[in-house]
C-alpha cells in the first residue's frame, strides 16, 4: 500500500469518527454512541497496523484539521472517553505499540484522557507536542470517572505545568499558538474536588501564566515578595480589586469582610475590573461595594492589560487586596496577581488554595479554618490567621426578598418519604468518593431520597452532566439504590429558588474536601441539620466553622465513616434530629459569623501588624 492511499485511508476514518462523535453529541442514543465506537474502533486499528510516519503526515495535512476540531472541544473530548471500551483485539493492537511510539498517543487520544495515558511523559519530554497534541495533553476533565483519576490528575497536573513553563521560559522562536493553548489549559476548577495543600500543582501553573505574560505582553511578573514594611502612620490606603460587581458568592463574602474596614485608619479604594450593568433579572452588588469605599475606581474601559496595570499603579496604594478568586484558570483579572501594583498585596479564602505567585504577599484565613499541624506549608504567601473563622456574613442576607412566585418542590417527596437529604454542593466539588458516600448513605437509610442542585450558572453554562449522572448512576446501581431516588434540580438564575427546594429538605450534605459556605448557610437559615466532614484546610473546614462557632462542633465529622455515621443517626433518630435543628436555631441568633464589624476589626489588626513597621521599643525587645 503506498504512503498517499495510506494517508487517503486515514483521513477517511478520522472524518468518520467525526461525523459519528458529533451524531451522538446531538441526540446522545446508544444506537449513536454505538456507531462512534465502532468508528474509534476502525481509527485505533488502522494507525496501530501502519507507518507511524504515515498517520504523524496527517496533522500537516488535509485531515489535520479533523484532528483539530475533534481535540479542541472539551465537550467532545468528554463524549470520546464515555463511549463503550474498544474490543480486546483492537486494545491489544494499541497497547502492543512501545510507549515512546507517536502512534500509541494518536490511538491513545481516543481511548483514556491524558492524564492515564502512560507514556505521555515520554512526548512531554522530547518537546513532541504540536498545536493540536497540545490541546490533549492540556484537556482537563469536568468530571472524573473515578478517584485513582482525581488523585492522578494532580500529580499530572502539576509535572505539565511544569514542562509547560520550561519550554516557554526556554524557547527562542515564536509560539503564539502553544503560548495560547498552555496559558488557556491551565483551568483549576477540578482542584475543588481534590485533596491537599496542592501548593505544586500552584506553582506549576504560577509558572506557565507568568512565562506567558512575559513572552505576550512583555510584562516583568514579580519574582520576589515584598519584605519592606511600610512607615507607621494613621492612615493606610487599600485598594479592593473586584473582578466584577455581580452579585455572587465571593463578592458577597468579601463586601462582608471588609465592611468596616474604612473605620479604622484605612482609605478604602474599590477598583472594579469589569463593571455590567445592572438589568430587570439581574442584580448586582455596586451599591453595597460603594457603601464601605470612600472612592470606586472602574477599570471597565481600561482596553488593554498593561493599561489596567498602569491605571492601578497611579493611585498609589499601600496595599492591594484581590476580592475575587485568582486561583482558577487564567483571565486579566488573575494576571494582574502576578504583578507588583501596590507596596504589599493580598488575597482571601475566595483564592480557594495558594496562589503561588510571587507577587502575593498575604494570605487571609483564620485561626480556626486552618487546622493542619503546620498550616504555613500550605502557602507560599505569608499566612495571616484572624481570631476565629476566616468566614463572616452579612445578616441582612436573611430577610431579603427572592421572586414574587413561590415555586413548589412537594413533588421530591414521593408518599413513601421519611428524610429527604439534599446539598447544593457545585457541581466541580462532586468527585466518585463523595457521590459513592451518598449512595451509602441512601443505602442505609429507608425510604430516604436525595435532592442535588449543582449547577450553578455563576460558574458555568457548559457542565459535563450526562457523564456526572450516568457515573452517578452506575454507582447507585452497584449498591443496589434505585437511580430515581436521586433528582437533580436546576439551574436557576435566580438564587431564591434555592430557599424554596431547601424548605423541603430535612438533612443537608455538605461537600468534601470542598465544603460549602454561603450555600451551607442557605440550610442553616432554615434550621436544617448538616453532615460535614473537616481536615487540614480552610477549604475543608467552611461549615465545620460554622458549626463550631455555633457550638455544634460536635456534629462534626473527622473522616467519611464518621460523614456516613452522622447522616443515618440523623435520618434515624428522630430525637436527635430535633435537637440538632434546635441548637441551630439557638446558635444562629447570636452566631459570631455574623458580627462584620469584629471581623472587620480584626482584619485591620492583622493587616497593620503584617505591613506595617513596629513601633522602635518593639524592634528592640
Amino acid at each position: 500500500m503506498s504512503l498517499d492511499i495510506t494517508e487517503q485511508v486515514l483521513a477517511g476514518s478520522l472524518r468518520e469518527l467525526h461525523a459519528c462523535l458529533r451524531v451522538w453529541l446531538a441526540d446522545g442514543a446508544p444506537v449513536d454512541a454505538k456507531l462512534a465506537a465502532d468508528a474509534r474502533d476502525r481509527w485505533i486499528g488502522l494507525v496501530s497496523h501502519h507507518q507511524a510516519e504515515s498517520a504523524l503526515a496527517l496533522l500537516a495535512k488535509e485531515a489535520g484539521a479533523v484532528f483539530f476540531a475533534i481535540a479542541h472541544e472539551p465537550r467532545v473530548l468528554d463524549a470520546i472517553f464515555q463511549l463503550p471500551a474498544p474490543s480486546e483485539r483492537v486494545r491489544d493492537a494499541w497497547g502492543a505499540l512501545a510507549q515512546d511510539d507517536p502512534r500509541r498517543l494518536l490511538g491513545g487520544i481516543f481511548l483514556c484522557p491524558p492524564f492515564d495515558l502512560d507514556g505521555l511523559e515520554y512526548f512531554v519530554a522530547q518537546g513532541r507536542f504540536d498545536n493540536i497534541l497540545l490541546i490533549y495533553a492540556t484537556w482537563q476533565p469536568r468530571c472524573f470517572e473515578t478517584d485513582a483519576q482525581r488523585a492522578r490528575f494532580v500529580a499530572y497536573g502539576a509535572a505539565l505545568g511544569a514542562a509547560l513553563a520550561d519550554r516557554i521560559e526556554s524557547a527562542t522562536g515564536p509560539l503564539n499558538t502553544f503560548l495560547d493553548h498552555s496559558v488557556r489549559s491551565i483551568g483549576g476548577g477540578i482542584v475543588y474536588s481534590c485533596e491537599g495543600m496542592l501548593v505544586e500543582h500552584a506553582r506549576a501553573k504560577s509558572r506557565v501564566i507568568r512565562a506567558y505574560l512575559k513572552r505576550r505582553h512583555g510584562l516583568d511578573p514579580a519574582k520576589t515578595s515584598q519584605t519592606e514594611r511600610l512607615p507607621r502612620g494613621p492612615t493606610i490606603r487599600i485598594g479592593l480589586l473586584w473582578a466584577d460587581t455581580d452579585w455572587r458568592t465571593e463578592n458577597i463574602v468579601g463586601a462582608a469582610s471588609v465592611d468596616r474596614l474604612r473605620d479604622h485608619g484605612f482609605h478604602i479604594v474599590s477598583i472594579i475590573h469589569h463593571n455590567r450593568p445592572a438589568t430587570k433579572d439581574r442584580r448586582t452588588m455596586e451599591g453595597r461595594i460603594a457603601a464601605l469605599s470612600h472612592e470606586v475606581v472602574d477599570l471597565s474601559r481600561a482596553r488593554g492589560l498593561m493599561e489596567q496595570a498602569e491605571a492601578i499603579k497611579a493611585l498609589d496604594l499601600d496595599c492591594l487586596m484581590f476580592m475575587t478568586n485568582v486561583t482558577h484558570g487564567y483571565n486579566d483579572y488573575i494576571a494582574l496577581a502576578t504583578l507588583r501594583l501596590a507596596r504589599w498585596q493580598a488575597v482571601n479564602l475566595c483564592a480557594v488554595v495558594t496562589t503561588a505567585f510571587p507577587a502575593i504577599d498575604l494570605y487571609i484565613s483564620g485561626l480556626l479554618s486552618e487546622r493542619a499541624e503546620r498550616p504555613q506549608d500550605g502557602y507560599t504567601e505569608a499566612l495571616v490567621r484572624l481570631p476565629g473563622s476566616c468566614l463572616v456574613f452579612d445578616r441582612q442576607g436573611e430577610g431579603r426578598k427572592h421572586h414574587s412566585a413561590k415555586l413548589s418542590f412537594q413533588r421530591l417527596r414521593d408518599p413513601s418519604t421519611v428524610t429527604l437529604f439534599g446539598s447544593g454542593a457545585n457541581f466541580y466539588k462532586i468527585h466518585p468518593a463523595l457521590t459513592d458516600t451518598w449512595t451509602q448513605i441512601l443505602a442505609e437509610t429507608q425510604n430516604s431520597r436525595l435532592v442535588l442542585y449543582p449547577f450553578n450558572p455563576n460558574w458555568s453554562s457548559d457542565f459535563a452532566g450526562r457523564r456526572f449522572l450516568r457515573r452517578f448512576s452506575d454507582q447507585l446501581i452497584a449498591r443496589g439504590v434505585d437511580p430515581a431516588r436521586v433528582t437533580v434540580a436546576g439551574p436557576w438564575r435566580d438564587a431564591g429558588v434555592v430557599a424554596d427546594l431547601l424548605s423541603e429538605v430535612d438533612i443537608y450534605l455538605d461537600s468534601f474536601p470542598h465544603s460549602g459556605g454561603l450555600s451551607s448557610l442557605d440550610a442553616l437559615r432554615l434550621n436544617i441539620p448538616i453532615v460535614t466532614k473537616g481536615g487540614p484546610t480552610q477549604r475543608e473546614n467552611q461549615t465545620a466553622d460554622l458549626l463550631d462557632l455555633m457550638g455544634l462542633s460536635r456534629y462534626v465529622a473527622d473522616s467519611v465513616d464518621g460523614y456516613l455515621r452522622t447522616a443515618c443517626i440523623l435520618a434515624e433518630d428522630l430525637s436527635a434530629w430535633a435537637a440538632f435543628k434546635v441548637g441551630i436555631a439557638r446558635g444562629m441568633r447570636a452566631a459570631p459569623f455574623f458580627d462584620t464589624v469584629t471581623y472587620s476589626a480584626r482584619l485591620a489588626t492583622a493587616l497593620r501588624s503584617a505591613v506595617v513597621a513596629p513601633a522602635a521599643r518593639d524592634s528592640e525587645l
